[in-house]
């Protein structure tokens, strides 16, 4: 399921302009960012998790289109310090397919949508909008 996953968010986002491709070092994140890279010729750029407030500055003060692959106790947090709203929590034994999509304009004004990619996980419940 998760192969078939990262297979729909490289169709969703193939043609998005994505200029870079972040995750963390584990096999899980690095499989998701694969195809996309693939597709687009781009690395896999890792980050740690540990340090989301310096990795939220750099993603935010960097232009560019950029896809981050990352952890149900991570992605909210990151997104919340890009300035982004982070939802609900996420649901992290079934929601495997939220998306934010964040934009960032002149000025550092920040507006977010949580969208979802793929087939829903069996048993969850789409608490996006």
């Amino acid at each position: 399921a998760g192969a078939v996953r990262a297979t729909d968010l490289e169709v969703r986002l193939s043609a998005e302009g994505v200029t870079e491709i972040w995750s963390t070092a584990t096999r899980r994140t690095q499989e998701t960012a694969r195809p996309l890279a693939e597709k687009l010729g781009l690395p896999v750029q890792t980050y740690d998790a540990s340090s989301l407030p310096s990795f939220a500055n750099q993603l935010a003060e960097t232009p560019g289109v950029k896809l981050v692959v990352g952890h149900s106790n991570t992605t909210d947090a990151l997104a919340a310090l890009i300035g982004a709203d982070p939802g609900p929590p996420i649901e992290d034994a079934t929601e495997f397919d939220r998306l934010y999509v964040i934009t960032i304009t002149d000025g550092y004004q920040v507006s977010s949508e949580i969208q979802r990619y793929g087939a829903p996980a069996a048993g969850s419940e789409d608490p996006a909008p």
